[in-house]
């Protein structure tokens, strides 16, 4: 089964392009004295950006989490990526979630952590935390969200294990999303994606953001410790249009060739031999958001086409994601309305069943530490979600979100759910301040499916947790 995806050569020379250009720092005016910091996949944090470029106030793409502090600040958010110097956490969730979308991270058992932020002048920073977390049989002691970086010549250089979101969509991203821990890496990242080329060959591209990025992936065992590359650039040539472009390498690994000319071989396309010598896995593809406010409208439209494979340097056996948005402000409350379409058995006719994030090399497929780095739910999944959310200055805010489809629809042996299983999902959650530095959050749900040995669950999911800032 041949399951790479290569994006067109010239599109691999315009990201090699940009991201060589930013790694320099030449290629736009140099940022302004910035903020040093990340802020991770935050769902009201997303809102009031999207608010803000959907207004004309924020000219920034920002569709790539974690978002940098010069964004926030350009959107006149005050909201600082080191709010107290020390944090403490703990949750517990009970029973699977069917519902995870953007800002939900990794589902636990219950997890326990604290978080230590610093900052060295104005140009460093950096964050430790550490988590001590029960899922299933398994307890561990983890350091996922911590990172440390710092700006240079316009370059926001950052190692740590990161939670990334790639895309448009609420209800998932496609290539790479927070459904499975965070992957160690380093990365290089424009820190002003404020500011458009100064070139007038390439200013019509309007302020555009990059990341190059290369980590390790955790809980492989065929190959062991296979690598991960990520390319993503992303433009708003348009004050109504935003768009990008994403591209994910697994590669490498533990007996397998690790050097830079496999992985060149691999960036550029040669790769798809369909034989065990090919050097990775990857996965490509594009994703745009039009905006109608600027016509009295506040709706939005997008889309997120991922290839699994290509055909003539193009990607192809699409996974697609549509969705529409809306927005607006009543009783006090800001107001998000979301609906998307997901489908992610390959191939904009279903042609390619069972090969989405999986590969015959990479025996644990496209995954990190057993979940799958894109979509939630993983391969072959058609469903309809719909979202609610609803947010107060004073730290409240409240989601709804349901969703309701169908996995392995096409009978593919190995895949985790049953032939045709109905997957349905519904949960509720409320967040609250209990004073100024402590936010309670509860959840209530239920889900329905049935797993591939055909043991049908029909569940209640409940969950709580806690956030305490230290000054």
């Amino acid at each position: 089964m041949k399951d790479s995806s290569s994006l067109p050569a010239q599109l691999c020379r315009h990201l090699i392009a940009l991201c060589a250009v930013t790694a320099l720092g030449h290629a736009a005016a140099p940022a302004r004295s910035a903020e040093p910091g990340l802020f991770p996949p935050d769902v009201a944090l997303r809102d009031q950006l999207l608010r803000a470029r959907d207004a004309g106030r924020l000219a920034a793409p920002a569709m790539m989490w974690p978002v940098t502090a010069a964004t926030a600040r350009a959107a006149g958010i005050a909201t600082s990526p080191c709010p107290s110097r020390v944090s403490l956490g703990m949750q517990a969730h009970d029973g699977e979630r069917v519902v995870l979308g953007f800002g939900d991270g990794t589902p636990v058992d219950w997890r326990v952590s604290a978080a230590v932020c610093a900052s060295a002048g104005d140009n460093a920073f950096g964050v430790l935390r550490i988590n001590t977390e029960e899922l299933g049989d398994e307890r561990r002691t983890q350091l996922d969200g911590s990172h440390a970086g710092f700006i240079w010549n316009g370059v926001l250089v950052t190692a740590g294990a990161v939670e990334r979101f790639w895309g448009p969509g609420w209800a998932g991203s496609l290539i790479l999303g927070d459904n499975a821990r965070p992957v160690p890496a380093l990365s290089l990242r424009r820190a002003d994606a404020t500011r458009a080329f100064e070139t007038p060959w390439l200013a019509w591209l309007g302020p555009w953001d990059a990341e190059m990025l290369l980590g390790q992936l955790q809980g492989h065992t065929e190959p062991r410790a296979p690598n991960l590359l990520g390319l993503r650039v992303e433009a708003a040539p348009r004050p109504w249009l935003t768009v990008g472009a994403s591209r994910a390498i697994q590669w490498g690994g533990r007996g397998r060739d690790n050097s830079l000319g496999s992985l060149w071989d691999a960036f550029v396309g040669r790769d798809n031999t369909g034989t065990n010598n090919e050097p990775g896995n990857q996965l490509g593809g594009f994703d745009a958001r039009v905006s109608l406010a600027g016509w009295g409208a506040p709706i939005a439209l997008y889309t997120q086409w991922i290839g699994e494979d290509e055909a003539g340097y193009l990607p192809t056996k699409y996974l697609t994601l549509f969705g529409a948005e809306t927005w607006f402000q009543h009783g006090g409350w800001r107001w998000r309305a979301v609906l998307e379409r997901v489908d992610t058995v390959a191939g904009l006719n279903d042609e390619y069943p069972g090969t989405a994030y999986r590969h015959f090399i990479f025996q644990q497929g496209y995954t990190q530490d057993g979940r799958v780095l894109g979509f939630s739910l993983g391969t072959d999944i058609r469903a309809t979600v719909a979202s609610l959310h609803a947010f107060t200055a004073d730290g409240w805010s409240l989601s709804l979100a349901a969703l309701n489809g169908r996995a392995n629809p096409y009978a593919v042996a190995g895949l985790p759910y049953a032939a045709k299983s109905p997957l349905r999902g519904l949960e509720w959650r409320l967040r609250a301040p209990l004073g100024r530095d402590t936010h309670i959050e509860v959840r209530l749900g239920r889900s329905q499916y049935t797993w591939a040995d055909s043991t049908p669950v029909d569940e209640t999911i409940t969950g709580m947790s806690l956030e305490v800032r230290l000054p």
